[in-house]
């Protein structure tokens, strides 16, 4: 049950969804030496929250250019952007490594984005998802934000729903560019200063 698996992730432990072995995880801020597995993780994750028409050309193309391990240290090296990592500790049952990431932009202004928020698909609710973007917000607050907002394709509505379940609501709308086909997303903003954010972090070190 969700309230089970919310319980089990306050305390740092999680399943792989197919009911695997238990196994603690941590979440931390990613640093340069992440950037290999952070690609390697985006590449598997990205294609789960494309349209099913979009072809395969423009999200492979979207991956090389956005996603590689050498966008990813770009990204890690940029001031304005923090990237946060999931990692199984000591789960017995792969996956291991990297499980979850989600990356902020425009920080050092009160409006931040949530430009990435993804989850290894083994781990698609177990409650990481939202044990990630909970301690992402938490991070968000530390840096003196006041509103997130992000993108999701107007036909993902599982997960405008799991968004809507931590406070962010429609806001509007947007074009988004996948290897040069423009898609339409939904915009969904959350108020940091509201109660869903002042929940905090999740402890999972």
């Amino acid at each position: 049950a969700r309230a089970d698996r919310r319980v089990l992730a306050e305390l740092g432990w999680f399943a792989a969804s197919g009911g695997g072995a238990l196994g603690r995880v941590r979440i931390r801020r990613a640093v340069a030496s992440d950037a290999a597995a952070l690609a390697r993780l985006a590449a598997e994750t990205f294609p789960l929250a494309c349209p099913p028409d979009l072809p395969e050309t423009a999200i492979a193309d979207y991956i090389d250019t956005h996603l590689s391990a050498a966008a990813m240290a770009a990204y890690l090296h940029d001031p304005t952007r923090l990237l946060l990592l999931a990692e199984a500790q000591d789960a017995t049952d792969p996956p291991a490594g990297a499980l979850a990431y989600t990356m902020l932009t425009g920080l050092g202004g009160p409006d931040v984005v949530l430009d990435k928020c993804y989850v290894h698909p083994d781990y698609i609710g177990a409650a990481l998802a939202e044990a990630m973007l909970r301690d992402t917000i938490h991070q968000a607050a530390q840096r003196g934000a006041q509103r997130m907002s992000l993108g999701t394709n107007v036909g993902n509505r599982r997960a405008q729903r799991f968004y809507r379940r931590l406070g962010f609501r429609r806001t509007g709308h947007r074009t988004f560019d996948v290897g040069g086909l423009p898609q339409r997303d939904v915009v969904m903003t959350l108020e940091i200063a509201s109660p869903a954010a002042e929940a905090g972090a999740v402890d999972v070190t």
